[in-house]
């Protein structure tokens, strides 16, 4: 599900951070880019991301990152790391006392296998009623 909230910003920010630190930042690949949490009224904001981005000697590397936009004091901090639990430890940190958005997989709709579940479920209950109510009758 595409995001609500428009990350251009956040990604021009990210794409420049790469190409300072040894990068290739305008052919970096963003697996995703979310909004993460924000204080009100919205002037400090936190967004994870993950990217795939090449490096100046021709590998590709994905990082877990994490961005802090404090638009009060213009100060925006890039952090990546190789480890998905490094970036998770680093966004509980900064969004702490913020208004965190839900995880993007809550965006999605149920999972296949939950939809077979649950209208197996309901057929079968509607296959039990349908027993207990000739047994009545």
């Amino acid at each position: 599900m595409k995001s609500l909230i428009g990350n251009k910003v956040a990604e021009k920010d990210i794409r420049e951070w790469l190409s300072q630190n040894g990068f290739f930042g305008r052919s970096a690949n963003f697996k995703e880019l979310e909004l993460h949490a924000i204080q009100r009224p919205g002037w400090l904001q936190v967004f994870r991301f993950t990217v795939e981005a090449k490096t100046q000697t021709g590998g590709w590397t994905t990082f877990f990152g994490a961005v802090r936009d404090d638009e009060r004091t213009n100060e925006t901090t890039i952090k990546t790391f190789a480890k998905f639990s490094d970036q998770q430890r680093l966004l509980a940190d900064w969004s702490a006392n913020l208004i965190r958005r839900k995880s993007g997989q809550s965006d999605e709709v149920l999972s296949m296998p939950w939809v077979f579940v649950s209208v197996g479920g309901f057929i079968a209950g509607l296959i039990l009623l349908l027993y207990l109510t000739s047994l009545v009758y």
